[in-house]
């Protein structure tokens, strides 16, 4: 480790909401929200003025700094890597963040990783990778309703931030304002492609393709209040919202990527969806018919095995389990079927090398994992981004948490897009899978102003 040490300093409990607003800034002001505050959703971060910038697209790279910016070529990840290498700091603080960098890997960063197919068109102009680096940052831990300020020693001017802190009061989101949605596929054209992708399978080619459909729309609201609303309507343990200036990233996901603490990594892959009941007794039968549904049980047991291959690349032989191979979750409004894989990392391990090892998440691609991204890319229209990368944070001292960017908008050009997409195998009945593609997105449709 370097010789910088992250600290801890306990602050009145503040309602979230009222201290983001007060210290929000615009650009590149980030809040990752664990706005369902369940086991799995127990800290949430606030950070707001960036030391550095790193944003790359292909092999271009452009790190941004106070005093001026440099502009490469090469490898995003490695280079991503080496500036955490630069700023290792130990975290004395038992928090899982303390300083670090907060943003997204999209989905379209498996072009630097693998050798696809560019077929697709590239409706959102924005980076592969956008993170943001920082000195300090405010954690809550919802489980015990404290608040923390976390920061470098020496780096950060605590009683200013101290000065800045507001008196507590309540918060009301406003009304979100926007034009009708319109989508990439109808019900027709989407029971064509996933019929497609059945035959795939039937060719022998994949046992599983995640297929998606866009929703798009102008948007009259400003980005941090259509956050408001999605936060209020669907709060999730990984939700996020991010302001890069030009563009926005809300996201309200309920299922985690990557974690990583010391040695120890995590997955949990969400494959299988019911709508949520109208009352308990449905729900709970819901939920049975779901735990006990052979063809999600199915779809999400290839995706385990995926998983476990891919942190076998980066895990002590023998040492990849699987604890929890089938519950079912309840979320604002759906159920979900939820695995979890574990393993212990190698000696040496960085995440450059976890990175390439792992991504993109084979719960949003299908098996096998290269063969259904080339049919994805094949399939549907545009270019992901955002949707179905990772959103979250990486530590100095090397700890990580990244979400899967399911259930997320992004707001560019004052237009809104959201994807909302499925996994299709053999047994995928067509017009059943496109209804589940509406109720997955039922609450991003409800923020964009649907009824």
């Amino acid at each position: 480790m370097g010789k910088l040490k992250i600290f801890k300093k306990e602050l009145n409990y503040i309602e979230p909401s009222v201290l983001f607003n007060t210290f929000y800034k615009g650009k590149n002001s980030i809040w990752l929200d664990s706005s369902l505050h369940n086991k799995f959703g127990r800290y949430s971060i606030m950070a707001f003025d960036a030391d550095t910038i790193f944003k790359s697209t292909g092999e271009n790279i452009e790190i941004e700094y106070k005093d001026g910016k440099t502009n490469e070529k090469g490898n995003p990840i490695l280079e991503l890597y080496k500036l955490f290498e630069e700023n290792k700091a130990e975290n004395a603080t038992q928090l899982p963040f303390g300083a670090g960098a907060l943003g997204y890997l999209s989905y379209d960063l498996a072009w630097q990783i693998e050798k696809l197919p560019n077929l697709a068109k590239k409706q959102i102009d924005i980076p592969d990778i956008y993170f943001c680096f920082y000195s300090w940052a405010f954690i809550y831990d919802h489980l015990e309703n404290r608040l923390f300020l976390t920061y470098i020693d020496g780096k950060v001017d605590v009683d200013y931030i101290f000065s800045k802190l507001p008196d507590k009061k309540e918060f009301t989101p406003a009304k979100v304002y926007s034009s009708k949605l319109d989508s990439c596929f109808n019900k027709e054209e989407y029971v064509k492609l996933v019929k497609r992708i059945k035959d795939y399978i039937k060719e022998g080619d994949i046992y599983q393709a995640n297929l998606s459909n866009r929703y798009f729309c102008k948007i009259f609201s400003s980005p941090i209040e259509v956050y408001y609303r999605l936060r209020e309507l669907n709060p999730a343990p990984f939700s996020a919202f991010l302001d890069f200036g030009d563009f926005h990233v809300l996201s309200s996901s309920p299922e985690r990527f990557i974690l990583t603490k010391d040695k120890y990594i995590e997955t949990r892959p969400i494959k299988g969806t019911r709508k949520k009941g109208s009352n308990i007794t449905e729900n709970e039968c819901l939920k049975t018919e779901l735990l006990n549904s052979v063809k999600d049980r199915a779809e999400l047991l290839m995706i385990i095995d995926l998983e476990r291959n891919d942190l076998g690349k980066i895990c002590k032989a023998g040492s990849v389990k699987v604890p929890q191979l089938y519950t079912v979750e309840e979320y604002a409004t759906v159920n979900h079927l939820v695995s979890t894989v574990t393993g212990n990392l190698c000696d040496d391990i960085g995440i450059n090398e976890i990175i390439k090892a792992v991504f993109p998440g084979g719960s949003i691609t299908g098996a096998p994992k290269i063969r259904a991204m080339e049919i994805i890319e094949e399939l549907e229209m545009y270019k992901r981004n955002v949707y179905t990368g990772s959103i979250g944070y990486i530590s100095y001292c090397g700890d990580m948490d990244m979400n899967i960017a399911i259930r997320t908008i992004v707001i560019n050009k004052n237009m809104a897009f959201y994807n909302v997409g499925g996994g299709i195998i053999w047994d995928s009945v067509p017009e059943d899978e496109y209804y589940e593609t509406l109720y997955k997105g039922q609450a991003l449709y409800k923020t964009l102003g649907g009824e």
